[in-house]
């Protein structure tokens, strides 16, 4: 009997369910509180002093990367599309003053007689003491390939001055070259105009450090590193006949000499150039610059100024370059 009721006292607590509610939410009693019943396992097992599992996003993982990728901002500067209105990059406008193209310029040219150039000399008061002292080269063929074909290369050195590369092509207008060339420092395009003939040409000079003009002229550099990439582009764009660099020669130096005059009624000034090569031919020109507008009536006073001091202005008229480089080219 005793052994029944035993039995029968145990009963009820070895029939409750194993995993029952109370279990699983209950955490320990703590001076008398009892836990919260909605608290999860997890945090049951904190309170009771076990450490926290780190459930927070690993933001060291891809996972970043991925999420950054979608939520970067793709207007920020380094992403944005170009603004193309920006000076370095919108298109040049051609109605602008400082965007001239230079077809309204001409250059008036008159060379002097060469029985006449101390005559000339002596008139105008130029004493080589007060003028730029430079010195000429070209680069071309010794049978001159390309000065026939309109492209001339030259390079200039210049005593107390900046020293240049010049490419010029002619004949070439303004209208037929792109846009871009007419925004380029040292581009230029005029009329160049000796005696009867009249040539519209563009050019495009680049200046060169002290000294390296002299080692193209000795051989320590070649030719074509005087010429800038511009320079070069403007010859495969526009020149008639592409320079082997290699093929061409050193023609010069000419010995030159520049004087800046202002006679009566010339406000825009009037050059005088003497070049001198060696063996004593001396070339003396006198060339003035103006509006086309007004060509035809300052060539009129150009010769008018000539004649008055006893000068001829109606023999042929030899070209300064065109000497030089038939002299050269014939050494």
């Amino acid at each position: 009997m005793i052994r029944l009721a035993l039995l029968l006292l145990l009963l009820p607590a070895c029939s409750a369910p194993p995993n029952a509610t109370e279990d699983a939410s209950i955490s320990v009693e703590d001076g008398g509180a009892i836990g919260d019943l909605t608290r999860s396992l997890p945090e049951a097992a904190i309170d009771a002093g076990h450490a926290r599992p780190d459930l927070t996003p690993d933001l060291s993982t891809r996972d970043l990367a991925t999420a950054d990728l979608a939520t970067r901002d793709l207007a920020t500067p380094d992403l944005a599309t170009p603004d193309l209105a920006t000076p370095d990059l919108a298109t040049p406008d051609l109605a602008s003053p400082d965007l001239a193209t230079g077809t309204g310029n001409i250059e008036l040219k008159v060379t002097i007689r060469a029985d006449q150039v101390d005559l000339a000399m002596q008139q105008f008061a130029l004493d080589k003491a007060a003028a730029e002292r430079r010195w000429i080269y070209f680069y071309d063929t010794k049978p001159l390939a390309l000065y026939p074909a309109g492209l001339i290369l030259r390079a200039r050195k210049v005593k107390g001055g900046s020293d240049d590369s010049t490419v010029k092509l002619r004949p070439l207008e303004p209208g037929g070259v792109a846009p871009k060339w007419l925004v380029v420092p040292g581009w230029k395009c005029e009329i160049d105009k000796v005696g009867p003939i009249a040539t519209s040409s563009c050019s495009l000079s680049v200046d060169q450090v002290a000294g390296e003009i002299d080692d193209v002229a000795a051989g320590k550099r070649t030719i074509d590193k005087l010429y800038s990439n511009e320079q070069e582009q403007l010859i495969a764009e526009h020149a008639k006949m592409q320079p082997d660099w290699k093929a061409l020669a050193v023609l010069g130096p000419t010995d030159a000499w520049v004087w800046k005059l202002t006679p009566m009624g010339f406000p825009q000034g009037v050059a005088a150039e003497r070049w001198e090569l060696p063996g004593g031919k001396t070339l003396l020109e006198l060339s003035t610059r103006v509006p086309l507008a007004e060509g035809k009536a300052v060539e009129a006073q150009l010769k008018a100024l000539l004649q008055g001091k006893g000068l001829d202005t109606t023999s042929d008229q030899e070209t300064k370059t065109t000497a030089a480089l038939e002299f050269w080219a014939a050494k």
